[in-house]
């Protein structure tokens, strides 16, 4: 299953409390189910201004639909071509 990293801007994300992110990874864990396994999210990234999530879809048409129901419409969404990883060599 391609593997996509979403950007999605969000201004001032990161100095929200713990309970409003856990409320945004509410709506992110359950917008799945709409897509009858489908779509996978495997984690995000949160900075400053800007949530960057991993997640697996047949395609980025899909991966939009995704972001449409988690309430953080995607920014731009990139394929993932090759994950290197410092720990293991590959």
């Amino acid at each position: 299953m391609p593997k996509f990293i979403v950007e999605r801007t969000v201004p001032k994300v990161g100095d929200l409390t713990l309970e409003k992110l856990n409320t945004l990874g509410n709506l992110a864990r359950a917008a799945p189910k709409s897509f009858g396994g489908r779509v996978q999210w495997l984690e995000s990234f949160v900075t400053e201004n800007k949530v960057y999530s991993i997640i697996t879809a047949p395609d980025e048409a899909t991966v939009r639909e995704y972001s449409k129901l988690t309430n953080l419409p995607a920014g731009h969404i990139y394929l993932i071509k090759l994950v290197a990883d410092i720990t293991t060599g590959e």
